[in-house]
């Protein structure tokens, strides 16, 4: 049974506060609206606080200060979190702006999440199935326009397979059953004509 502690409060209002200005990019939603839906989604499953916590976390450093933030986060939360919140992040550039370019940048975060632990894979996939309920709720309303708002365009659809791939072995099935059909919903909408 998962115990959540004063630590999570904490988190829950850190994060309100460091992607106070921040939007998701297809609709102009509260950035926060995607860590809280990951974060609940992943609390259904997680064992720890440190994993629950690393949820509501897991954008912070991609996003808000790179390695500086992870060690904000260890300070506050523990290193076990920051290491999860690591595991997460694709880039740790100081400036969000700067990563590398978005292919070379993806296959090395598939590599690396393919030999995560479980704790981590779970975020990510809890991440991943968020992300691709936002694209398709947001293709319903905007059709090939959407792919605009990516860098790799319709090699989106790709990346979720790989990410896919790597993410699930060993993961509770209602989670592997949910992440594949949006997998292939998002491929479906990745081959049609533009």
């Amino acid at each position: 049974m998962l115990n959540l502690t004063k630590r999570y409060v904490e988190a829950l209002a850190w994060i309100c506060e460091i992607h106070a200005q921040q939007r998701r990019k297809m609709n102009q939603d509260p950035y926060v609206s995607h860590l809280l839906r990951v974060g609940g989604a992943v609390m259904e499953w997680a064992q720890n606080e440190e994993t629950a916590l690393a949820a509501l976390l897991h954008d912070a450093a991609e996003d808000c200060g790179g390695e500086a933030m992870l060690q904000k986060i260890s300070e506050r939360f523990g290193e076990r979190t920051a290491l999860l919140v690591r595991a997460c992040s694709d880039s740790l550039t100081e400036d969000p702006e700067v990563k590398l370019d978005w292919r070379p940048r993806k296959e090395a975060h598939i590599a690396h999440a393919a030999h995560s632990d479980a704790d981590a894979r779970l975020i990510m996939i809890c991440d991943k199935i968020d992300n691709m309920n936002g694209i398709l709720r947001q293709y319903g309303q905007m059709g090939n326009e959407i792919f605009q708002y990516f860098h790799g365009g319709r090699e989106i659809g790709w990346y979720f397979r790989a990410m896919f791939e790597a993410l699930t072995p060993g993961m509770p099935k209602p989670l592997v059953l949910e992440m594949d059909s949006l997998v292939r919903r998002i491929e479906n909408i990745c081959a049609l004509p533009e």
